[in-house]
């Protein structure tokens, strides 16, 4: 399950079928339709910080929400977002998927008090994600690049798809069906409806 939070504007909740504001700490489960209305935004958490920011003008469907429990390194309990399926309608969607969880190497990206965090809240502040992808231009070292990372997010767009891998990445779909995905970090496989073949997109590329 997600949580709802930072939401501003108009922002509704539509669940079986019922329409409703939604507000701060309101729970999002499979099957919920999220729109937002001019300058109206807010965020989706999930409890290992993976974390989704929908922007203005957007309609977004939670298709799958799959989760796996792990123990973290002061031996509590967790849950890590095993696989997260959303289907994209139209507006834009900033995106940042937590990976590596139960080592040394547990991943906080989205956690509130992290570099990452921050870097992630100025990506959605800006307008421009070039712009911050140029200025991010030094690139991972191979030997966090070389890995191939597992699926955990999947954007399903009205001509195709976008498979995430632990990355930053930014989503949009225009009023005429066209898309665009842009990728700060990591890495996201994009391919057609009509095709089993699609391209890789890489750090600072769209």
């Amino acid at each position: 399950e997600g949580r709802a939070s930072e939401a501003k504007g108009q922002v509704t909740l539509i669940r079986q079928g019922k329409s409703q504001e939604l507000k701060d700490q309101v729970t999002i489960i499979v099957g919920d339709t999220i729109k937002t209305g001019e300058n109206s935004s807010m965020r989706i958490n999930y409890p290992d910080g993976t974390s989704n920011l929908v922007e203005a003008n957007s309609e977004i469907i939670i298709k799958q929400a799959d989760g796996r429990r792990y123990i973290k390194e002061d031996g509590s309990p967790g849950i890590a977002v095993e696989y997260l399926n959303i289907g994209m309608v139209k507006g834009t969607m900033f995106g940042g998927v937590a990976t590596k969880h139960g080592s040394q190497q547990e991943n906080t990206e989205i956690n509130p008090a992290s570099e990452s965090s921050q870097r992630f809240d100025r990506v959605a502040a800006l307008q421009s994600f070039n712009y911050l992808a140029a200025a991010d231009s030094a690139q991972a070292p191979w030997y966090k690049t070389a890995e191939k990372k597992k699926v955990k997010v999947k954007v399903d767009m009205p001509w195709g798809v976008a498979a995430i891998r632990g990355t930053y990445v930014m989503i949009t779909v225009n009023q005429d069906g066209s898309c665009r995905v842009s990728c700060l970090t990591g890495n996201v496989d994009v391919s057609s409806n009509n095709s089993n073949q699609g391209v890789s997109v890489g750090s600072g590329m769209t």
